[in-house]
């Protein structure tokens, strides 16, 4: 652009124009014309654009691929006789914003300018489920089951197809949310042959730009009535044709097939037989726990001339699973569950324990446990490092095959539920007493309690006193501190108190007991003259003896136990002299036994 200044007019001859003052500047190339995002392919993650040159100089294009949930973006510069473009190694899943800008000018030229971008939105396809599983489940007849892994990127649902390729009942469609790694086909046909397949989905129902991914499939034939190869049930992964085979019959003539099952591990075997253009056989009778090999012959020829031939077998190995251990007893103790079982039939290598916390989850785990019982001896284990006072479901598998061997399986569980003990209560003790009463004091064990019981009992006495136990139900909240105050006691007299605890029902366990003994305080001296209420029966008598019987009130006083008594024998009406007196063994002398003495006017005299 270039100014000029004019001096004098266009009627004057001497007019004038000065040199040019001169600035270069690019105007605003046009944005693209006809911008189209569309995702090209289920099995690649990307978009891709298409759109028409505008009028005017463009040198470029900056492509941008940006996504609006957290995918990985894209930037590409693009010549400008381009008209389309891919963004590549985008997030599967993701919604992505396309957008062309046009540029006119070189990076080395200060005036480039860039359009107005030009923008589509579009959704990249989700990515393929991984490690799709189908099977039938339990020697079912009517279902199979798949399982997969979740793929990586952006997932909102799956959608479900059981269909069958010879003429079973379909299941259609079945919609399942993003977290759901498992689904079963049910009301099948028996006997068919059934293609599942899974889609990933990414977007709403009501989002124009849900997309869905290309499916996962895998084949599988529903068990017929008579059930499936092996004891107990179909196996629990991808089998290709086995049990089940084709043969392509306008390639060779073949008049019949034989099957034969043979154990490897000593299983019971099973005899060849010929079928008449049959493309599956299910092997029954055979040893649970055992590998076999499945061999299938082709023959060709009837068997009555010397024409008949039998082909090289077809084999495939597969375990039969083991049966299931029958669970005889459980027991437990504060930190272990106990369980008993007899030995499974057939073949078995070990056992899988699988144990979970019902209640008190907060601080017990759940886990597992393996044992090897190659020898099939094991018929107890103990699960140990359990939390106490728990109520935990135990899971007994038997296995066979171990890691590393041909297609270990593991039986049906049988579970069993138990509850651990409550741990002993701790630091048992008397925090305070009296006369009639001892304050009794412990420490929380670890577990879920309902309540505590303490059993009362006197020490190395024979008295004829029943004590009540006392029982201490727990408050709405645990006391970290319980203690109970025992009432009613007999002065100076030595208890036993013996603490047990119980957690709640059902299947209530009570902890290991504690004890601890004690006596109550003793009571005040009684006053000087108080005597027992009965007084002594005269019972025989003799020149120089008199024999006397007391009666048990002469034992027991308000005061507390009597610890010692003496027998005083006096004349009647005779003053003077010496009255011998003997105290206890062991005990001081009575200072009331001289006042006596004098008031009898006679000297105490001590033996």
């Amino acid at each position: 652009m270039s100014v000029y200044t004019i001096s004098g007019t266009g009627n004057d001859e001497d007019e004038l124009e000065s040199e040019p003052a001169s600035e270069i500047k690019r105007v605003y190339p046009n944005v693209v014309v006809s911008l189209a995002v569309i995702s090209p392919d289920r099995s690649t993650n990307s978009i891709k654009g298409t759109w028409a040159r505008p009028f005017g100089l463009i040198s470029g294009y900056r492509i941008e691929c940006i996504s609006s949930t957290g995918g990985d973006g894209h930037n590409k510069d693009l010549d400008s006789d381009t008209t389309e473009y891919t963004c590549t190694g985008l997030s599967a899943g993701h919604f992505y914003t396309m957008s062309v800008h046009t540029v006119s000018g070189t990076g080395h030229d200060d005036d480039k300018l860039e359009s107005e971008p030009v923008s589509g939105d579009k959704r990249v396809y989700p990515n393929v489920v991984v490690a799709l599983a189908v099977h039938s489940p339990d020697r079912s007849t009517t279902s199979i089951k798949a399982k997969w892994v979740r793929p990586f990127g952006l997932i909102s649902s799956y959608t479900i197809e059981c269909i069958s390729s010879t003429g079973g009942v379909p299941r259609f469609a079945h919609k399942l949310n993003s977290y759901t790694t498992a689904y079963t086909c049910t009301g099948l046909s028996a006997g068919h042959l059934y293609m599942m397949s899974v889609y990933t989905a990414s977007g709403t129902e009501n989002d124009d730009e849900k997309l869905e991914s290309e499916p996962a499939s895998k084949v599988k034939r529903v068990c017929k009535s008579g059930g499936c190869f092996g004891l107990n049930r179909d196996f629990p992964r991808e089998i290709d044709e086995f049990p089940y085979w084709i043969m392509d019959k306008t390639n060779s003539l073949i008049s019949s097939y034989r099957v034969e099952c043979t154990s490897s591990t000593g299983g019971n075997p099973y005899e060849g037989e010929y079928l008449d253009s049959n493309f599956e056989y299910d092997c029954t009778g055979l040893s649970a726990g055992h590998l076999y090999t499945m061999s299938v012959y082709t023959v060709s020829g009837t068997g009555n001339g010397e024409d008949k031939l039998e082909s090289e077998p077809a084999s495939k190995v597969k375990r039969v699973y083991p049966e299931h251990a029958t669970v005889l007893t459980t027991a437990t103790t504060h930190d272990s569950f106990i369980i008993t079982w007899t030995q499974p039939d057939g073949h078995s290598t070990g056992y899988t324990f699988t144990y979970e916390p019902i209640d008190n989850r907060e601080n017990a785990k759940s886990g597992n446990e393996e044992i090897l019982d190659l020898d099939q001896a094991i018929t107890s284990h103990a699960i140990g490092g359990l939390y106490a006072g728990t109520k935990y479901s135990v899971d007994l598998f038997t296995k066979s095959g171990q890691d590393g061997d041909t297609d270990p399986l593991q039986g049906d569980p049988e579970t069993e539920t138990d509850r651990t003990m409550p741990d002993t209560p701790g630091n048992f003790r008397i925090a305070n007493k009296t006369v009639a009463s001892l304050l009794a004091a412990w420490d929380k064990p670890t577990g879920k309690l309902e309540s505590y019981s303490i059993a009362i009992d006197f020490v190395n006495e024979e008295r004829d006193k029943t004590l009540d136990n006392v029982h201490i139900p727990l408050p709405d909240k645990d006391d970290e501190n319980p203690a109970s105050n025992i009432t009613g006691l007999d002065p100076f007299t030595e208890y036993r108190l013996t603490l047990t605890c119980l957690s709640p029902e059902p299947m209530r366990t009570e902890c290991d007991p504690t004890y601890i003994e004690e006596k109550t305080d003793i009571a005040p001296p009684p006053p000087s003259d108080v005597r027992p209420s009965n007084d002594p029966e005269v019972i025989m008598k003799t020149k120089t003896t008199i024999t006397v019987e007391f009666t048990d009130d002469i034992f027991i006083h308000d005061y507390g136990p009597v610890l010692y008594y003496s027998v005083i024998v006096t004349e009647e009406n005779v003053t003077g002299g010496y009255y011998d007196y003997q105290p206890e063994r062991g005990t001081d002398p009575d200072p009331q036994m001289n006042t006596w003495a004098k008031a009898q006017g006679r000297t105490l005299r001590y033996k």
